[in-house]
């Protein structure tokens, strides 16, 4: 079912956004593959079948946790398209949303290509909070979905990710670790996007909705 959590013991905030009529392609969404251990990943890619892994962390963030390397073990794609967008007490989270939407466009555009080639893909950070958010925000919108779905499946990943903590590193397991994030303020820093901003693909794209 589209939003709920796969693998609930396993690996925190990952879920099916959507499905794709185009040779079945679907769009999951998670948080890093590599807080999970290599025999729980094979496990999860099992399932799944062939994917692409779209891993928005920084080279820092690489070298801090590593990559998923047991995806690529098993055949998976695996690209890294880093997302420089940090979290910070002193900026609103609009503000930051809006000055990373173009590395956020670059991301949704490679992925919407990917999706309408075929391929499953997995979009992931670290947490899948902020960044995997708005890149997802803008596939959906993309899709035409409407405005009440983006800003619930946004606003999802706060109540995954404080009932899973126990699943992420000790860093985000206490609940003043978990930052608050805002549907309103997804919705707002992609109210003003076009589909044509995103990519140029045969698929007749459609814009966001109010349902």
């Amino acid at each position: 079912m589209l939003d709920e959590l796969i693998y609930p013991e396993i690996i925190a905030n990952f879920r099916l956004v959507k499905s794709i009529d185009v040779q079945g392609a679907k769009l999951f969404r998670s948080s890093s593959f590599s807080f999970c251990q290599p025999a729980q990943t094979t496990q999860i890619c099992q399932h799944l079948g062939p994917c692409t892994y779209v891993d928005l962390r920084t080279q820092k963030e690489l070298q801090r946790d590593g990559t998923p390397s047991t995806i690529i073990n098993l055949g998976w794609k695996y690209i890294n398209l880093p997302v420089h967008d940090q979290e910070s007490h002193e900026e609103p989270d609009l503000k930051r949303y809006e000055a990373v939407m173009p590395q956020y466009l670059n991301v949704a555009s490679e992925v919407i290509q990917r999706l309408n080639n075929g391929e499953s893909c997995v979009i992931a950070c670290s947490l899948g909070k902020d960044r995997t958010g708005m890149v997802t925000a803008l596939i959906q919108q993309y899709f035409g979905e409407s405005a009440k779905r983006i800003s619930k499946n946004f606003e999802l990943s706060m109540t995954y990710l404080i009932a899973q903590r126990h699943l992420l590193p000790s860093r985000w397991q206490s609940l003043e670790a978990l930052t608050p994030i805002s549907g309103i303020d997804c919705l707002q820093a992609i109210r003003d996007i076009r589909p044509t901003q995103l990519c140029g693909s045969g698929l007749q794209a459609k814009g966001l909705t109010q349902q």
